[in-house]
């Protein structure tokens, strides 16, 4: 029996300590930020299952750009959009 306990809870981000076998996610999106900073923007969506971690993962990339990259972080949350239009319209806004 694994008696492990799941950090992860849709109400509340992790702290990025526990993102185990995320590294990859990390490292990859940070490289996206990076272009960013040397006029190469780039662009991403983190997407998934509820529970998954995707506030988390958030969390840590908007407080990563704010503090070492000196970015203006905001977080729009789609509330379930599946429309792009729709969404660049409530980012807009």
């Amino acid at each position: 029996m694994d008696e492990r306990i799941n950090p992860f809870n849709p109400d509340s981000p992790v702290d990025p300590n526990n993102f185990e076998g995320r590294e990859d996610i990390l490292k990859k999106n940070i490289k996206l930020l990076m272009e960013t900073k040397h006029n190469n923007p780039k662009h991403f969506f983190i997407t998934g299952n509820r529970g998954m971690g995707k506030s988390s993962l958030e969390s840590y990339f908007k407080d990563y750009a704010e503090k070492k990259l000196k970015y203006v972080g905001i977080h729009i949350y789609n509330d379930g959009v599946h429309d792009i239009e729709y969404l660049i319209r409530q980012i807009i806004e």
